[in-house]
């Protein structure tokens, strides 16, 4: 389970992405290890060379969301990162200011470890 930064839980205006966070079922580096029968460190090498499935990182944490890795096990490649659902739970926010929104953007993409291309 995965525990918001307390000034979260109490701003309504972070409410629609809280809601959809809470319901995504992630597993750690030793979980999905276990589950290919690996070397934890074969996990994180694949990770660090980024031939494996998308990861979030959560604080010094790593967790894999369970449809990343069954994505990578059937497709070789995770899937989307659901970036575009975050955004769009951002846009359902009126109160937050432009620089708010692109300063949470911006968090998200670094958290998300989506790589931008340039």
């Amino acid at each position: 389970m995965i525990y918001p930064p307390h000034y979260m839980t109490r701003d309504p205006a972070y409410r629609p992405f809280l809601d959809y966070v809470m319901r995504i079922e992630f597993l750690t580096t030793e979980e999905v290890a276990r589950r290919w029968r690996f070397k934890t460190a074969s996990v994180a090498n694949m990770r660090h060379n980024g031939t494996g499935p998308a990861f979030v990182k959560v604080g010094h944490s790593v967790r894999y969301r369970s449809r990343e890795v069954t994505d990578f096990e059937l497709y070789g490649h995770g899937g989307g990162l659901d970036f575009d659902l975050v955004a769009a739970a951002l846009a359902t926010c009126p109160d937050l200011t432009a620089n708010e929104r692109k300063a949470i953007e911006a968090h998200l993409h670094r958290v998300l470890c989506v790589k931008t291309e340039g």
